[in-house]
């Protein structure tokens, strides 16, 4: 249960400097300064719909620690709860790096 403790963590400070990295790539890269082709309306489509899903992982990811607060749980509970919150984190990783990758790819293409 410590080893688990310590993992959790570790990761949520890895998801939390993921996101301000994120956030602050997403909001710089979103908006090109160029008239955009169907290919760089693509990679700014996907780039949303991934942003999107990473806020939807995080707050899964943080409302499965809710439960703990509000009273002691039995130790299945916890370690489903660590479960879900493990693969929500990990989801969260995911989905920030494939954003970061269209919102990349976007101001990467070549335009006129």
């Amino acid at each position: 249960m410590v080893a688990q403790n310590i993992i959790m963590t570790v990761l949520n400070v890895i998801v939390l400097v993921a996101l301000l990295v994120f956030g602050v790539y997403a909001v710089y890269n979103n908006k090109p300064n160029f008239e955009l082709t169907p290919a760089h309306l693509y990679d700014q489509q996907m780039g949303q719909k991934y942003g999107i899903w990473v806020f939807i992982c995080v707050i899964i990811s943080w409302l499965v620690t809710l439960p703990g607060v509000f009273g002691p749980l039995s130790n299945v509970w916890n370690q489903i709860l660590w479960w879900v919150e493990l693969i929500f984190n990990i989801a969260t990783l995911v989905f920030c790096v494939l954003a970061s990758f269209y919102y990349s790819r976007l101001n990467t293409r070549p335009h006129d």
